[in-house]
């Protein structure tokens, strides 16, 4: 190569790496190309969530049946059904926020998660529609757990795929400029054969940063709850703990099965803990589960000593779990649709806002009939000579909450989120 080649050579390479450095230089070139981008891989995700997987049964190796469900398909969801569907939170990628979907009980709930032998072992309770005993409270606590464990993995595998495929897209990219540099000087496609280029840009920052987290998250859960929980489960090792509060006569139109993370320090010591809860509307009431691994027992016990003191209580940590927790809760269409317009917008809003925790009191009202219901007979047993001030605080703000007066109500703000994910542009 002669000097004035190499000259030129080096003033393009110059050239469309500054113009490709650039904040706003963008990999996807319309908005139509960033958006198919990112939405195939939703559709590919909720393809490999609807298709069969290494069973979840420790030490098991055959294949799973596609629709394991978390939650009883013939007793708590359809307790709750209406022609055979309930309503679900889940983000709508074409409108870019939190929307309520409407999904039939076969599917509801469920995820590629144990063959068909390992399947049975829940068919005590699911044929009886009603979970009472121990060994069925271990079991509904092991296969939600199962569902997270499952869940993550399939959602790690492609992110992975995601951050691959769009540096493959960064390196299209910087060749399309690289190849203008080349045409502006003269020089031909074939004056540098092979050039890779590898940019850091905050996709990028964003896929490492979650696969990481994502990595290290799998880790713990699978260490420190599924394996404990299994051996509960396969040898009755008594590593699983649990408190179950029957709430008789109050049935809540809603199903829950998640898990919520909180960091506790001690001694200069941090530790990450994980609660699991189960909300099961059943026949004569509603069965709420909190569970835990037997060395938490502690943390759990002053948990559920205070939500557990009485139904309103209940109610509140309920409701917190479904917008600050997990998002793996199905209600009955009928009580979501009374819920006025604009408070439903700001209930699905509050979903995504990663501020708060299991430890946050949720601040609205989503069962407005049951509060009511709840607080006339607070009223009526007129023991308000007993209440401190705390208590009567609580009580007064739970009752604002039934205030109907029309509202405008400020939304969170997601278009970081959706920035930082990739649906808009920076």
């Amino acid at each position: 190569m002669d000097a004035e080649m190499e000259k030129k050579l080096n003033l393009a390479l110059d050239s469309a790496m500054e113009e490709f450095l650039e904040p706003n230089e963008e990999v996807f070139q319309s908005s139509s190309q960033r958006k198919k981008f990112f939405f195939e891989y939703t559709h590919k995700y909720d393809a490999m969530f609807d298709s069969s997987q290494k069973c979840m049964f420790l030490g098991c190796g055959k294949q799973s049946i596609p629709h394991s469900h978390t939650l009883q398909k013939n007793g708590t969801l359809k307790f709750i059904s209406q022609d055979n569907h309930v309503l679900h939170p889940s983000f709508n990628n074409r409108k870019g926020k939190m929307d309520i979907e409407r999904m039939g009980i076969n599917t509801a709930s469920s995820f590629p998660g144990f063959c068909s032998d390992h399947e049975s072992i829940f068919h005590t309770f699911e044929n009886t529609k009603e979970i009472h005993k121990d060994k069925d409270i271990r079991l509904q606590l092991f296969r939600t757990i199962c569902r997270e464990l499952q869940v993550k993995k399939m959602i790690l595998y492609h992110l992975i795929l995601q951050k691959n495929e769009y540096h493959s897209h960064q390196q299209s990219r910087f060749k399309e400029i690289l190849l203008k540099h080349l045409g502006e000087l003269d020089l031909e496609e074939n004056a540098i054969q092979k050039i890779n280029f590898h940019r850091v840009d905050d996709k990028l920052y964003y896929y490492k940063n979650e696969i990481n987290d994502l990595e290290n998250f799998i880790r713990f859960i699978r260490d420190k709850y599924y394996k404990p929980f299994s051996i509960d489960i396969q040898k009755g090792k008594d590593k699983i703990y649990y408190r179950a509060l029957n709430i008789q006569d109050l049935n809540i139109p809603v199903c829950l099965a998640g898990i919520g993370v909180f960091n506790k320090v001690e001694i200069n010591k941090t530790k990450k803990i994980i609660f699991v809860l189960n909300v099961i509307p059943q026949n004569k009431g509603t069965l709420v589960i909190l569970g835990t691994t037997k060395s938490n027992k502690k943390y759990l016990d002053k948990y559920a000593r205070y939500y557990f003191q009485d139904a309103l209580l209940t109610l509140v940590m309920i409701e917190s779990w479904m917008i600050y927790v997990s998002d793996h809760w199905f209600i009955k269409q009928s009580i979501w649709e009374v819920i006025p317009k604009e408070r439903r917008e700001k209930i699905l809003s509050d979903i995504l806002n990663l501020n708060y925790g299991l430890f946050d009191k949720y601040t609205l009202s989503i069962f407005d009939d049951i509060r009511r219901e709840i607080l006339k007979k607070i009223d009526q047993e007129n023991n308000w000579h007993d209440f401190n001030k705390e208590t009567i605080e609580f009580i007064q703000k739970e009752k604002n909450k039934l205030n109907h007066d029309p509202q405008i109500y400020d939304l969170y703000p997601v278009e970081d989120l959706l920035k930082t994910k990739g649906y808009v542009n920076n």
